[in-house]
């Protein structure tokens, strides 16, 4: 059984609607691996159509179109690989252990699969939401979890930006 202390620490820094660890507890994981001398990759995804949606159908609806997509990404990932809420609209899977170019840009590919698939919102409807997925190797020396995430957040941002255009 979980201790009371650490029930309250886990809720502290977990999202309340999917469950998963926040922001601040993906940097400090990659910071770990990083200094562990650990070349993790990252897959980042933005849900693209989520804050329109949320405008149209409700902050409870999009908060559930959050919740399914985690746990979509949850059903394809392995032990060692973490998912983040990045965010709003984002969630970051960090795959532990290294993997080549190939595996990173099969689970990208996996993630976009489970994420084309359409999200029911009511019993006689269902939505497409979208995802722009980004990857990232961590490099060979690479020093700081926040620098790695600015770039690849901002791959995404840069490739929603070229397709509202």
């Amino acid at each position: 059984d979980i201790e009371p202390v650490e029930r309250v620490r886990r809720a502290v820094q977990s999202d309340v609607v999917t469950g998963l660890r926040l922001e601040e507890e993906l940097l400090r994981s990659l910071d770990e691996k990083i200094e562990a001398g650990e070349r993790p990759s990252i897959v980042f995804f933005r849900l693209s159509a989520l804050a329109a949606l949320q405008q149209r159908l409700g902050a409870f609806t999009a908060d559930t179109i959050v919740r399914v997509a985690a746990l979509r990404v949850n059903s394809i990932i392995r032990q060692t690989d973490e998912l983040f809420r990045y965010g709003s609209d984002g969630i970051a899977l960090v795959c532990g252990g290294a993997i080549d170019a190939d595996r990173l840009a099969d689970i990208a590919g996996r993630v976009r699969v489970k994420l084309a698939a359409p999200f029911r919102v009511d019993a006689d409807a269902a939505v497409h939401v979208g995802a722009v997925v980004a990857t990232r190797q961590v490099p060979e020396g690479a020093v700081s979890a926040v620098d790695i995430m600015k770039s690849v957040v901002a791959s995404v941002n840069r490739s929603l930006e070229t397709a509202a255009h």
